[in-house]
């Protein structure tokens, strides 16, 4: 394997991980929006007096609670592929050292 191939390997590598910020930052956004969204509902549900408009107010609040539990499965992922990107293009980096230090 080249020292050329090698870096554009890494080089390849950098942009996805970039990429995973990029969706992970996204993801963190949607996350902050919901979770302000079951704040707000759950300071009108303490002025509401109707029951029906409370319970309303709770299953929107259980809609968005799974929501966001979903998101955070999704970050997850997108923290664990970001960690094995990121192993994986400080072993080519390493091989690349080694490639250009005895060449």
């Amino acid at each position: 394997m080249s020292v050329s191939s090698i870096q554009r390997q890494i080089e390849s590598v950098q942009r996805e991980i970039e990429s995973l910020h990029r969706q992970l930052s996204n993801e963190a956004s949607k996350e902050a929006t919901k979770s302000d969204r079951v704040a707000s509902i759950s300071r009108s549900i303490s002025s509401s007096s109707s029951l029906s408009t409370i319970k309303s107010k709770q299953r929107e609040a259980q809609g968005l609670e799974r929501d966001i539990a979903s998101i955070q499965k999704r970050k997850a992922d997108i923290q664990k592929k970001i960690a094995d990107k990121t192993a994986g293009s400080t072993k080519g980096d390493i091989l690349l050292l080694l490639r250009t230090s005895f060449s």
